[in-house]
């Protein structure tokens, strides 16, 4: 067997590469629908090693390091909600001290009754 180099376009992280596209692919696709407002991406790679040994036909141990190399890709579609409302009493706004207040508004209304004097 020839050797593999470990990098990130070798076969190693064929799946790796596969599983980020197709995140991709998603991502793109429900953006395009207008489902969602965006994504995002993630890849987390853990790598670690086991010690091994083998024995070989003339009889000698070989002791090497087997790689253990996992991945995990997640996508987060992104969606904007939102909902409207409103404060709009009629008050007046002031200041009292160091802080804002709301007051109710004193209007001069003439009735139909003032205007007959």
């Amino acid at each position: 067997m020839k050797p593999i180099e470990i990098n990130i376009d070798s076969s190693v992280f064929e799946e790796l590469r596969e599983n980020i596209n197709d995140a991709m692919l998603k991502c793109l696709e429900e953006v395009h629908q207008g489902n969602f407002n965006g994504g995002e991406i993630s890849i987390k790679i853990n790598i670690d090693f086991d010690k091994e040994q083998e024995v070989l036909p003339n009889h000698k141990i070989m002791h090497y390091k087997k790689p253990n190399i996992e991945h995990k890709t997640s996508l987060t579609l992104k969606r904007n909600l939102s909902v409207k409302g409103g404060y709009n009493e009629k008050l007046a706004l002031k200041k009292d001290g160091k802080r804002f207040i709301l007051e109710r508004v004193h209007e001069a209304q003439l009735s139909l009754e003032d205007l007959e004097d």
